[in-house]
């Protein structure tokens, strides 16, 4: 769609967890990122763009659940997790020590290609931003469980504060405000709540 709207622009993608894309555009080396944040600490323009329930994503199902996990049932199952520094292990760790619980970490990934290999050889469960996996196939994983009471992740689009976007990153960044506000309504995104318009 963006080469479409905008046939002179040519996007160069990265991808890496969301300290990493911080670090790259106070660098300067990326110019926009879309990031899934719970704290804003760093100095970058965000644009919040919506909320997003955290899922329990398992191999196979979890006995005796259906729709939702309690964060205590949780805490007694192997987690994959991304490392201690990443923002949603962040989150997680706190939403556990809140509950006066301590997630049960089996292993820990650098990426998400890792974190899904993982569970699909049954190391443990991971807790995802994601309520449809479909898109790894029909029956790569078992139905995704939202934990109770929810946990959120915020989805923002983020830039410099101090370098100003070109005009094609302008382009790209209104391009992307309403793409991913289109993306959010669609029915395979469950657990999101539009918030950029609050």
């Amino acid at each position: 769609e963006c080469r479409t709207s905008l046939p002179k622009v040519t996007i160069r993608m990265s991808d890496a967890d969301s300290h990493g894309l911080e670090s790259r555009i106070a660098a300067g080396s990326v110019d926009l990122a879309v990031l899934y944040e719970d704290e804003f600490a760093t100095a970058l323009t965000r644009k919040p763009l919506f909320r997003q329930k955290l899922y329990v994503i398992s191999l196979e199902p979890i006995h005796g659940q259906t729709n939702v996990i309690s964060l205590r049932r949780l805490a007694e199952m192997p987690l994959v997790l991304p490392g201690i520094t990443n923002g949603r292990r962040v989150l997680i760790e706190r939403v556990f020590a809140d509950a006066k619980l301590k997630p049960n970490v089996a292993l820990e990934a650098d990426s998400l290609s890792s974190e899904t290999w993982a569970v699909r050889n049954k190391i443990g469960c991971t807790i995802l931003p994601v309520g449809d996996m479909s898109h790894f196939g029909p029956n790569a994983f078992a139905k995704p469980l939202l934990i109770e009471p929810p946990i959120y992740l915020t989805c923002s689009l983020v830039h410099s504060a101090d370098f100003p976007l070109t005009n094609a990153g302008e382009a790209v960044r209104a391009f992307l405000l309403d793409f991913i506000e289109r993306r959010v309504s669609q029915a395979d995104m469950p657990g999101t709540e539009w918030i950029a318009n609050n």
